[in-house]
């Protein structure tokens, strides 16, 4: 994988290898841009798979998501990022900022 960044999950320890992970290409974000109309999660899946050394399918979903959040911040240097979120005990919708600081 070239220009490959070693990037620490929170499971790390779960998986032999350490993980690289590569920046999303112009390609892959027009793919991801498609998502809300085509709703076909599989694509996430295999961008993912791609960009990265470890097999997707072994990854936890903690992981899976610390990984998104990594490439939305290296990938798009866009901030703040806004991380909408539902309480499950009360259903109250929040949204919280993610800021490069």
């Amino acid at each position: 994988m070239n220009d490959a960044v070693k990037v620490e999950l929170p499971g790390d320890r779960l998986y032999s290898d350490d993980c690289y992970v590569t920046t999303f290409s112009l390609a892959d974000a027009s793919a991801l841009s498609l998502l809300p109309k085509t709703q076909d999660t599989r694509t996430i899946f295999e961008i993912m798979d791609r960009r990265i050394n470890l097999d997707v399918k072994k990854l936890t979903l903690q992981d899976f998501w610390f990984l998104l959040y990594w490439q939305r911040i290296n990938s798009y240097l866009t901030f703040p990022i806004k991380l909408p979120w539902k309480c499950p005990h009360c259903k109250t919708k929040n949204q919280d900022e993610l800021t490069a600081a």
